[in-house]
């Protein structure tokens, strides 16, 4: 995993974020324990090894890598909302997907500091999901 800040650095505040500046990059595997952890939930809903995830997996997955990456966070950022475009390559129980996170911009608005986060997740070469994930930063 690559970032630009440390676990032992301040939190991130809204002066540290620059429109378009890389955050970082993780990459996670649709592993046999992850798996696990759906089939929990969802019970044997999924196909065998090989087979398409469930898109519903990725958007955990990367939920999962953006909430690794942009650490320190400060207590109290709201996830006020997220658009995400998946492409026709999807996938599969087995893969590795990589996580790329930058901002996209920031603003005040009405005493509130709202930050967007692009994200993009690859397979590979292959992009699989572009988004944004749009927070009211707390500091």
């Amino acid at each position: 995993m690559t970032k630009t800040k440390k676990a032992e650095d301040a939190v991130w505040t809204f002066a540290d974020f620059e429109p378009g500046s890389p955050l970082g990059t993780i990459a996670l595997a649709l592993d046999a324990g992850r798996r696990s952890s759906w089939d929990q939930v969802y019970g044997d809903s999924v196909g065998p090894a090989g087979s398409v995830v469930p898109q519903g997996l990725t958007v955990a997955l990367m939920m999962d890598a953006y909430v690794k990456v942009i650490q320190p966070r400060p207590p109290g950022n709201v996830h006020a909302m997220q658009t995400l475009s998946f492409t026709r390559r999807t996938p599969a129980w087995g893969d590795l997907l990589q996580f790329d996170f930058s901002v996209g911009g920031k603003e005040l608005k009405r005493e509130r500091r709202w930050i967007t986060f692009l994200v993009s997740a690859r397979t590979g070469s292959e992009l699989v999901m572009t988004g944004e994930i749009r927070a009211i930063w707390a500091a």
